[in-house]
């Protein structure tokens, strides 16, 4: 197909080309996985159908976290999609539903593979002294996101 041969990878104007095709083409699963394999940007233009696909999507959060708001709620929505999508990326956390981000298992997952994570944890888990202890250890200045129960007592942060 000579379309795909133009869909260079080294050639981001192409690439970024694929925002713009028509819906047709964006429907086209080899040309999707191609464009998601250079850029996770590209899903978001995938088609509705495409978006649905398990293997795409975990292809696009390779490279690009804010591909997961993308994908279809039957993933993004769901503990254990989410729970494989997470090993990929730890940086889907922030955008995964609010019930996902209150459980303690996927939290604890996400918290110890990127501290970072705690910030988007439920309030009621940034009240857990071991997600706490996490992030704190790799950055003094996470203490912020814990709960204030937590901050008003130090002691629960020796190391």
């Amino acid at each position: 197909m000579v379309l795909l041969e133009r869909f260079s990878p080294c050639d981001r104007n192409r690439l970024q080309a694929f925002y713009f095709l028509s819906d047709k083409l964006q429907d086209n699963k080899t040309l999707a996985f191609m464009a998601v394999k250079e850029s996770g940007n590209c899903f978001h233009s995938c088609s509705t159908r495409l978006r649905k696909n398990k293997d795409l999507v975990m292809e696009a959060i390779k490279t690009e976290s804010s591909a997961y708001k993308y994908a279809s709620g039957k993933y993004k929505n769901h503990f254990d999609s989410t729970w494989d999508m997470l090993k990929i990326n730890p940086k889907i956390f922030r955008y995964a539903d609010k019930k996902l981000r209150d459980d303690y298992s996927l939290a604890y997952e996400a918290v110890s593979q990127d501290y970072y994570n705690f910030r988007y944890v439920s309030d009621r888990l940034k009240d857990d002294i071991t997600l706490a202890r996490i992030a704190y250890k790799h950055d003094i200045g996470m203490i912020e996101y814990a709960s204030e129960r937590i901050r008003e007592n130090p002691i629960l942060f020796k190391l």
